[in-house]
């Protein structure tokens, strides 16, 4: 049995959540200030900076600039 199967949390859903947590801690990191949040999205997994904006906001409650 995987550990998917075990939370009931598919592999995307696992994947996403991982992306976003990424996002949210350099969000958060004083040493990414300069940086773009369309730059940290990119770099935590997302290609597309809308749907981005949406998962975090469904996440977190909040959008990726006021995480900031």
């Amino acid at each position: 049995m995987t550990c998917c199967r075990k939370t009931g949390v598919s592999f995307a859903e696992r994947i996403l959540e991982l992306r976003l947590q990424r996002a949210h801690r350099m969000l958060r990191d004083r040493h990414n200030d300069r940086m773009r949040i369309s730059e940290i999205a990119l770099l935590s997994g997302f290609s597309d900076v809308s749907y981005f904006n949406r998962c975090f906001r469904r996440r977190f409650g909040s959008t990726p600039g006021s995480a900031r």
